[in-house]
């Protein structure tokens, strides 16, 4: 079996779990925010360079999800 990667949503969410926080695993599973956004907050991943071809609200919408999370 392969050894999870740090960046494999599957990876994000086992090492959530093996920290103490399985509320934020259960948000990725329940679909109300995304393993790569959670792994941003928390700083195990940089958030790539922002290109400004895609909605100019998503920022808004992702602060509105974090926010809800308790971040």
């Amino acid at each position: 079996m392969l050894k999870q990667q740090g960046t494999s949503r599957a990876y994000i969410i086992d090492r959530l779990r093996r920290e103490g926080m399985a509320d934020l695993a259960e948000a990725i599973e329940a679909g109300r925010a995304s393993a790569y956004e959670i792994a941003c907050e928390l700083g195990w991943q940089k958030r790539k360079p922002i290109l400004g071809t895609g909605s100019d609200n998503e920022a808004k919408r992702r602060a509105f999800r974090l926010r809800a999370l308790g971040f």
